[in-house]
């Protein structure tokens, strides 16, 4: 294992869960450039001297090898969709927004310092400089034309821009057909624009331990290092449009007569709208959701409630008579815990299922319905079926081997033993009868499966191991409710309305009758309906049986945070393990946890952790944090904090002056004793200007 390896891995290890660390930046161990790789040997050798002494002296040879070249490719026109992890504020978000400086975060953590400003590989030793800067427009500034955005541009739009507009000068690796650019006014540009040497400080690595989350197809507990990018500018009022653009192949230099724009690579963008009576726009939109159990809306009529509150829907059924009835459907995802039903063996077909309630004289099909789609649901999966009918035959050949054989030997028992008494008469022995010749009991199905669980190390030796962990991890997904179509979690649209929390207990018997149905195929003797009476033992890490709760969420929080966590506590206050945890759409995600939710969190994701300030007094200010090795200049007995009020590069747009801002807060810090001081560092500004992550906290009320 490599150093940087190594270095990784113990800080990894050494993350708590749910902590995020800062780190200045993660250059890349070959940055995108044209490299040559030569070998040579030297051989160094003594051989004897000429002079008369014989004295020895040293030779070397450098035997010369192939030379190579070769290059390697970042992202440099364009960035895919799956590189960009989040952005901050939302896409298509509104809220207050006056006070952040927006930001974009990768998923790859080496990407702002993937390349150089001027195309070639960094000098040695050199500090990490970035290549991207991420641009603030307001919308007014786009409607007058002093930013103009094209999407269709062209490789030739980079090489051969207007006169009067300041092109990049590229070694362009890569064609891609279309390519976004921008153009700017160049005195927009110089005024919104961050400074070469205020790159570096504008772009940091998060590091986070972000346990319980989601994303698309469960995005779940990960440990991930993703580099941020943030802003200089803070929103205007109104629409605002963020775009990321690449400096690569831009000097910077003084404008030249006649320059009056520049054109920029625009490779990534989105908009936003700052509305200055809103405020936290996370926190309204938790305090809009309307909590409540999974169960339609109070109904008219004591039968119709008493159904309701059990999760009920009315669905139209057609009997296998015929009949046209009026029936209730119960899914697996209950308003209250349900008690287990006694059973009496295995089912065989769905219709055993059926529940009639006497009270109001109709059917449940929830159990049939869990059934049937369990059998559907097995049948489509090809490499299930194999594993299953693998499995059953070698559970039959088991039977008749280690079952089969003790019953023919007691039925040869007793004529054995009078060929051996004549035997031993015939050749004069004194016979010797055995004590006891009746035949042994004979066992039952259920007897003999127990002796043979005995004498095997379990029933998935003797059947197969392979098949039956195939088995259990397919039977463990189903149990999770994996591959169960929505409809049948959410039979009713009035259940789950927009904007909504909802909370479930989970149906163990329909568990039960889902995976029944799963394994129902080719089930065709007594022998296997004996065998299977157990089945539920293949789902290991399935659902526990009776004490599983679990949440639905619609909002449109889950699209504006992909990321959103989430944490489940039971009523002593410990953490639930979330057995799954997936988004079912944009805006829908479902959960379950291994125990009963008392309470219930929501943060916002690590890298929703956005940039912003105070205002005090009309005063935009930055409050000061303490960075490990300064101790902040408070003078004795004044309050805690210390407010800095933000430099402006120019205050009429908003636009901080990073440069003299990294001074003040330089100025307002000393060493520790015994410390020596530092520069600050992209880390050190991204902690001074980091608010803290948004939460919400909901809790079961006990009834």
């Amino acid at each position: 294992m490599s150093d940087v390896k190594r270095t990784l891995t113990a800080l990894e290890e050494a993350l708590p869960r749910g902590w995020v660390q800062f780190v200045s930046a993660f250059p890349p161990s070959v940055p995108s450039g044209r490299y040559r790789v030569r070998v040579a040997q030297t051989i160094t050798y003594e051989r004897p001297g000429a002079d008369a002494g014989g004295a020895v002296g040293p030779e070397e040879v450098t035997l010369e090898g192939p030379t190579t070249h070769f290059e390697v490719l970042g992202p440099q026109l364009a960035l895919g969709e799956q590189d960009v992890l989040g952005v901050f504020p939302p896409r298509g978000a509104v809220g207050g927004f006056g006070e952040v400086l927006p930001h974009v975060a990768f998923r790859r953590r080496a990407l702002p310092w993937a390349r150089t400003l001027d195309g070639e590989p960094p000098a040695a030793g050199a500090p990490p400089q970035p290549w991207l800067a991420l641009l603030v427009l307001a919308a007014a500034e786009i409607a007058d034309g002093r930013a103009r955005f094209r999407d269709d541009g062209t490789v030739s739009d980079l090489r051969r821009a207007k006169d009067g507009i300041r092109r990049p000068r590229l070694k362009i690796r890569e064609t891609p057909a279309r390519i976004s650019i921008v153009d700017l006014d160049l005195d927009l540009f110089e005024r919104i624009a961050p400074r070469v040497d205020e790159l570096r400080h504008l772009a940091h690595v998060r590091h986070a331990h972000a346990g319980g989350r989601a994303g698309a197809r469960a995005d779940a507990s990960r440990t991930g290092w993703y580099p941020v990018v943030i802003a200089q500018r803070f929103p205007a009022p109104g629409e605002n449009v963020a775009c990321l653009v690449s400096f690569e192949g831009h000097s910077f230099e003084a404008a030249s007569p006649g320059e009056r724009g520049i054109r920029l690579v625009a490779l990534h963008r989105w908009t936003f709208r700052h509305d200055e009576e809103q405020q936290d726009l996370f926190q309204d939109a938790l305090k809009q959701l309307d909590v409540g159990p999974l169960r339609l809306p109070t109904a008219s009529g004591p039968d119709a409630e008493r159904l309701f509150a059990t999760g009920a829907t009315a669905m139209p059924h057609d009997t296998q008579r015929g009949d046209r009835l009026v029936s209730v459907y119960r899914g697996p995802l209950r308003p209250a815990a349900t008690p287990r039903r006694p059973r009496q063996g295995l089912y065989t077909h769905s219709d055993e299922a059926l529940v009639y309630d006497p009270e109001v004289g109709v059917f449940d099909t929830g159990y049939a319905v869990a059934w049937a789609l369990g059998r559907l649901l097995g049948l489509q999966d090809a490499a299930f079926m194999e594993a299953l009918f693998e499995w059953r035959r070698a559970n039959r050949l088991r039977f008749h081997r280690e079952i089969q054989a003790p019953p023919m030997a007691s039925v040869l028992a007793e004529p054995l033993a009078d060929l051996a008494r004549s035997l031993r008469a015939f050749v004069g022995a004194e016979a010797t009868p055995p004590t006891d010749t009746r035949p042994p009991r004979a066992l039952s199905a259920r007897e003999q499966l127990d002796r043979i669980a005995e004498r095997s190390a379990g029933a998935a030796a003797a059947a197969g191991e392979p098949a039956t962990g195939f088995m259990r991890d397919r039977l463990s997904a189903l149990a999770r409710l994996e591959g169960v179509p929505f409809d049948y979690l959410v039979p009713d649209a009035r259940m789950l309305p927009g904007n909504a929390l909802r909370l479930f207990h989970v149906d163990p018997d329909w568990v039960d009758a889902l995976v029944e149905g799963a394994l129902s195929p080719g089930r065709a003797t007594s022998l296997d309906h004996e065998q299977e009476a157990d089945r539920l033992d293949l789902v290991g890490g399935g659902l526990p049986p009776a004490a599983s709760t679990g949440l639905l969420l619609r909002s449109a929080v889950i699209a504006a945070w992909p990321g959103l966590e989430l944490r489940a506590f039971d009523a002593e206050g410990a953490p639930l393990a979330l057995i799954r945890d997936e988004l079912l759409a944009p805006d829908v995600r479902i959960a379950f946890a291994s125990g009963v939710i008392a309470r219930l969190e929501l943060r916002s994701p690590p890298e929703a952790l956005h940039f912003g300030a105070d205002v005090d007094d009309g005063t935009t200010v930055l409050v000061l944090r303490n960075l490990g090795l300064s101790d902040l200049q408070a003078a004795a007995g004044a309050r805690d904090e210390v407010r800095l009020p933000l430099p402006w590069r120019d205050e009429g747009r908003r636009v901080v002056d990073v440069r003299q801002t990294i001074a003040a807060i330089e100025r307002a810090t000393r060493p520790r004793p015994g410390a020596t001081r530092h520069a600050l560092s992209s880390a050190d500004l991204a902690l001074m200007l980091v608010r803290g992550a948004a939460r919400g906290v909901f809790e079961r009320r006990p009834r």
